[in-house]
């Protein structure tokens, strides 16, 4: 019976993480085998990093549970990078890593050529970080001189394409000296958010990961033969994918094994109404149905079981209903 998930680093995902009784100990024959699942590596969504500060880069990657190493970050000089902000990152943004990975980042010192021009501002918006880059660096080849890329906030868009540029400062078009950066706001397109493991958690704690995501949970219960009562068995978005904030996951909660079915039956003759032994069918006259009698008058042997007389061989019987009387006989009434 599967009791509970926990995250691993050696052992594999979906595979039994511990087992009780222990193996090698001595159980009854019926009794139940509690085992907890393992989750495998716990993983994070790798940030964005390119265009912040090396302190506010130090910050997010500390807060996604990532390290820096001690030679985690690198110094170089950038024509198109302001100083003191990150030029690259050694893992791609939006990258799923285990936990406590080791990030490197490239931090720019500057560009060595101290002099500015007043040059007119390049239009930038509706590109991606890295197309700006390539377009100031182009404006280096062509004047001589450029801008740096300054401060990259990021924000909520339904109309601008993930990881396009929405707006910038300066703005295009307007000549000024090139010692000043160029400010710009990206797009993080629609918002969304990670839909996290949820399989073998407790309903209250899968409701509280969901809501802590930013997700709503609906619930839905069955029995399970493998699963406790009160485990999440399956869930309705598979764990790491996208879905809208504020969006529902379903959530199918184990009610524990099936109870058994006892057969059902009521004691004593099922069906039967009125008196026993007197088995009287509707409709029509009645009569004793006595072994070897002919006339039907005789009584049986087996109690009084009226049935059905047989007319067939009484012509004087035509004109009137025959009657039964209490000792077998009978007589014609006109």
């Amino acid at each position: 019976m599967i009791s509970g998930m926990n995250y691993s680093e050696t052992i594999e995902k979906n595979k039994i993480l511990s087992q009780n009784p222990n193996d090698g100990s001595i159980a009854l024959a019926d009794e139940t085998v509690q085992v907890i699942m393992s989750g495998g590596q716990e993983e994070v969504m790798m940030p964005d990093l390119a265009g912040m500060t090396r302190e506010e880069a130090q910050q997010l990657i500390t807060g996604q549970n990532l390290t820096i190493g001690a030679d985690g970050i690198n110094e170089e000089y950038s024509d198109v990078v302001e100083k003191g902000r990150v030029i690259t990152q050694s893992i791609p943004a939006d990258e799923r890593i285990a936990v406590q990975t080791q990030i490197t980042l490239a931090v720019s010192l500057g560009s060595l050529n101290e002099e500015t021009a007043l040059l007119e501002v390049p239009d930038l918006t509706g590109m991606t970080k890295e197309k700006a880059l390539k377009q100031l660096e182009k404006l280096k080849e062509q004047a001589g001189f450029t801008f740096v890329l300054g401060e990259v906030k990021n924000k909520y868009s339904a109309e601008v394409e993930k990881g396009k540029i929405i707006s910038q400062k300066p703005k295009a078009g307007k000549t000024v000296r090139t010692n000043e950066p160029i400010r710009v706001v990206l797009s993080k397109g629609p918002e969304m958010v990670q839909i996290p493991e949820l399989v073998y958690l407790t309903k209250d704690q899968a409701i509280g990961k969901l809501e802590k995501a930013g997700l709503q949970a609906e619930v839905v219960t069955e029995y399970s033969e493998q699963a406790a009562a009160g485990l999440v068995i399956r869930q309705s978005g598979e764990a790491g994918a996208k879905a809208a904030k504020g969006s529902s996951v379903t959530i199918t909660v184990s009610l524990g094994k099936q109870p058994v079915q006892q057969s059902g039956g009521s004691a004593g003759n099922s069906g039967n109404s009125g008196n026993t032994g007197n088995n009287r069918p509707s409709g029509g006259s009645t009569g004793n149905n006595g072994a070897g009698s002919s006339n039907g008058g005789g009584q049986s042997s087996s109690g009084n079981v009226q049935t059905q007389p047989d007319n067939s061989d009484r012509a004087g019987d035509s004109d009137g209903n025959r009657a039964i009387m209490p000792d077998g006989g009978s007589f014609v009434v006109e």
